[in-house]
């Protein structure tokens, strides 16, 4: 992934981290089912995308730490 993309792509993830932590209609979108769509307000790289959607998380705390291996993987 190239500089430019990649720190767009952890601005976006923070975002997300960040909404789901203060917005619950979002929390619960991407906590049941609804993940694809609350993610498509970012404009995340297809395979970074794809990274989120396969995210097993049971709470919002397992899905930020999966948005931040994701980042962590990425450097």
């Amino acid at each position: 992934m190239q500089a430019q993309t990649y720190g767009i792509s952890k601005a976006h993830l923070n975002a997300i981290a960040t909404r789901a932590l203060i917005d619950e209609e979002f929390k619960a979108g991407v906590l049941n089912g609804k993940r694809s769509q609350k993610i498509q307000e970012y404009p995340l790289p297809e395979i970074i995308q794809q990274e989120v959607m396969n995210i097993r998380a049971k709470n919002v705390g397992q899905f930020i730490q999966g948005l931040y291996r994701i980042i962590d993987q990425a450097i």
